[in-house]
């Protein structure tokens, strides 16, 4: 709908230096890591962010709400702004990541503030494109 999807989630083979980071400060706050699976049971994937999935999942939804809503859309145009690049490709970043983003969400708080906020990047993204066409009838 909004271009290419985005591809899979890597898998938990390895945990990323922010994993590693939420699972030392989860510990150090006495969280306790989820108990062993049960015998007989697949083995889960060799990564330290499986002891603390729930967690984490939290934290990657935050950092994808983050990037989405009015303070996602401001981010965006002063990236853009700061590096020199015409407004157009502010508004190609809608399309190409934060119109996709309520899709990842991985947990059901995140989700629901994820559809209010793409609600709001959708009016804008609209009213964006709606405004660049009309420049370029002029």
């Amino acid at each position: 709908m909004y271009g290419r999807p985005l591809p899979p989630p890597p898998p938990l083979a390895r945990a990323t230096r922010t994993e590693e980071a939420v699972v030392a400060a989860l510990t150090a706050a006495g969280v306790p890591p989820p108990p062993p699976p049960p015998a007989g049971a697949p083995a889960p994937p060799p990564a330290v962010a499986v002891a603390h999935a729930r967690e984490l999942a939290v934290v990657r939804d935050a950092d994808r709400l983050d990037a989405m809503g009015a303070v996602g859309a401001a981010r965006t145009f002063a990236f853009v702004g700061a590096t020199g690049r015409p407004l157009v490709e502010g508004g190609a970043h809608f399309g190409d990541k934060l119109l996709r983003l309520v899709d990842c969400l991985g947990t059901a708080a995140g989700r629901e503030l994820g559809r209010r906020r793409h609600a709001l990047l959708e009016g804008f993204a609209a009213a964006l494109s709606e405004e660049l066409a009309v420049g370029d009838e002029v």
